[in-house]
């Protein structure tokens, strides 16, 4: 048998002796499998590996034997090649495979000539394996087309509320800024507290009260007005063949449904709007939204102090429900400051603000588990230093608000401590604030006169020793003198 040069192989000098030496250089290389056949024969010269595979034969148990042992067993004599002429057979056939069962293949057979010897070769594709393929291919081409299309979604759309993005309202703008539309209209809405709600409620909330107002506002405009969100807290709609009266209208009807249904709704997604339209053809969308927001900033001035202050006053609510030992220690503090101020002679207006500080000193909790503000026992290292946040968290409502702002470096500091060695800074005497220095005894004297979930009540007299020892390192010894002498011996005060 000669010898192939496996680097160099002309195929014009490929014999029947050395066929079954080239072959496998290429075709064993193949994904489907290959036969070639003696066409005088109709013997089996060689098998690549991959009809080894679907047949579970070895290469000796082929080579040598009739195709017909292999292939088509019920078809000899009838070969679409050698029998009836055809130069191509393409077809469905069945194949014996070696422990007896038959399988469908696609196979492919063509006759070639090496050498003046003829061959057939044909290609062998397992049916069932062709038909995994091809579902596998029809999944992946579906998977491809949903990306496709979530892309294309995505590209003009909001990905949280499930509007019109930025992108699509500027273009549909372009759209239907003709002389027929004319003139176009925008409403502009801005979320009121927003950050608010996610600094006291976290994101998951913010996105819940987004979600709200979008479906509020769908539901107060036709369906062929557009809406958008176009920025964080930011909602525009886009009105076609108006008028300043029509979207005046429009405004109030939105601003009624929107408004009173989050104030329903005890939450605080109230929005402020304002509208521009139109006035020339070449008015262009830059110049409405600009005319819009000014409009709407102009509002919103007005309407944001009111809507802060409900913002604290709807927290303090939400806190109270989830805890009633809160609610009642909150009023209690605030009524000992402000018993403990009017002793030291704070001014009528000064009293009446840290009484307000004591009610709000612990608004923070808000966004504490309520499970850990009402634990039975004490609390845990990791408990504790999540309950230590409150401080920073209340501070940060506050600061959202103009009625309440200058309250939140008192609260921010009521768990500092007179030797610098309280939270959150570690303040040290008189650089803690003044109000916040009396909430530190208010605070500490009445959760220790009264229930606590994870301590018991000790009397009025013990909480008053405690605090006179603390008083120099806890506590300002100058504001422990004065809650000890002279507001507690009050009969007026009455022991809160």
């Amino acid at each position: 048998m000669g010898k192939v040069n496996k680097s160099s192989v002309n195929l014009c000098d490929i014999s029947s002796d050395n066929i079954s030496l080239f072959a496998p250089l290429v075709l064993d290389k193949l994904g489907f499998g290959v036969v070639i056949i003696e066409y005088d024969t109709q013997c089996i010269v060689y098998a690549n590996a991959k009809i080894l595979s679907i047949t579970g034969y070895s290469s000796e148990e082929l080579i040598g034997k009739s195709c017909h042992t292999l292939f088509c067993p019920s078809e000899k004599g009838k070969c679409p090649i050698i029998d009836f002429g055809q130069e191509v057979d393409n077809s469905e056939r069945e194949i014996m495979c070696s422990n007896g069962t038959i399988n469908s293949i696609i196979k492919t057979v063509v006759s070639t000539e090496f050498n003046g010897k003829k061959y057939l070769i044909e290609s062998v594709v397992d049916n069932t394996e062709r038909r995994i393929i091809q579902n596998n291919l029809e999944q992946e081409i579906v998977k491809r087309k949903e990306l496709q299309e979530n892309y294309a979604y995505m590209a003009y759309h909001d990905h949280l509320t499930g509007t019109y993005n930025r992108r699509f309202f500027k273009e549909e703008f372009i759209r239907v800024k003709t002389k027929s539309n004319f003139p176009l209209g925008i409403i502009l809405g801005d979320v009121n507290g927003l950050k608010a709600c996610n600094d006291t409620f976290g994101h998951n909330e913010g996105d819940k009260r987004l979600k709200d107002v979008t479906n509020l506002i769908l539901k107060s405009i036709d369906d062929k007005d557009i809406l958008a969100r176009i920025g964080g807290d930011e909602f525009a709609i886009l009105f076609t063949q108006t008028s300043e009266e029509k979207l005046r209208r429009s405004m109030e009807y939105i601003v009624e449904n929107v408004n009173s249904s989050s104030n329903d709704n005890k939450t605080f997604s109230t929005v402020a709007f304002g509208y521009s339209f139109q006035r020339r053809e070449e008015d262009d969308i830059d110049d409405l939204l600009k005319e819009a927001e000014h409009f709407m900033y102009k509002r919103k001035y007005y309407e944001n102090q009111s809507a802060q202050s409900n913002t604290v006053k709807l927290i303090m609510q939400t806190l109270f429900e989830k805890s009633k030992r809160e609610k009642d220690h909150s009023e209690r503090v605030g009524l000992i400051c402000e018993a403990i101020a009017k002793k030291m002679n704070f001014t009528k207006q000064a009293v009446n603000r840290i009484k307000i500080a004591g009610f709000l000193h612990d608004i923070g909790k808000i966004g504490i588990d309520e499970e850990i503000l009402n634990k039975k026992g004490k609390l845990n290292e990791k408990e504790w230093e999540i309950i230590k946040t409150h401080t920073a968290k209340s501070a940060r409502i506050l600061e959202h608000t103009v009625e309440y702002k200058d309250l939140a470096k008192i609260v921010l500091s009521h768990h500092e401590r007179y030797d610098g060695t309280g939270y959150p800074y570690g303040l040290k005497g008189e650089q803690i604030p003044i109000e916040a220095r009396i909430i530190a005894i208010a605070d500490t004297y009445d959760a220790m006169t009264q229930n606590r979930t994870y301590r018991k009540t000790v009397s009025k007299d013990i909480a008053l020793k405690e605090i006179d020892r603390f008083a120099g390192t806890q506590f300002d010894p100058n504001i422990v003198a004065i809650f000890i002498k002279n507001v507690l011996t009050d009969k007026s005060f009455g022991g809160v």
